[in-house]
């Protein structure tokens, strides 16, 4: 199995580095993505390999797309990239995992999505505390329609 997770700099640390390290131990491949190869600093000053740019990835190589939260989300939202990458993953029904502000990485207006939706943060927490959920189960629990 292996999983993708995607942000920027001003990550917040732990919400990219605990997922990043759990799924590891689990034996899951893991692999950063970003804007730029290099690395990204966090927040609170961790810095992150980057192992693809968004232009290096095929969605299709991974299983489940991990979207951490600090002020990275604004910079990756802009990023048509990024939310093709995020389209894919909702298209097909596989697992994303958007922690506290990441659901701001794929909220948008424009024809990214299907069905656009702006996701309630606390509602948004709830559900990735319980369990990961596709894209159809969480927008069905914790989403509303952009009008």
């Amino acid at each position: 199995m292996k999983a993708l997770i995607i942000s920027a700099d001003n990550f917040e640390d732990s919400e990219l580095l605990v997922p990043y390290y759990r799924l590891k131990e689990a034996g899951v491949e893991v692999t950063v993505a970003s804007l730029s190869s290099g690395s990204i600093k966090g927040k609170h000053g961790y810095d992150v390999a980057v192992d693809k740019t968004l232009d290096e990835v095929n969605p299709d190589d991974y299983a489940i797309l991990i979207l951490p939260g600090g002020a990275a989300p604004a910079l990756v939202r802009k990023e048509p990239k990024a939310l093709e990458i995020a389209r894919s993953f909702f298209t097909r029904n596989k697992p994303v995992a958007a922690i506290c502000h990441g659901p701001q990485s794929v909220k948008t207006r424009s024809a990214a999505f299907a069905k656009p939706s702006l996701i309630n943060r606390q509602r948004g927490n709830r559900a990735i505390r319980n369990n990961i959920k596709t894209y159809n189960e969480f927008e069905k629990s914790t989403a509303r329609q952009i009008r």
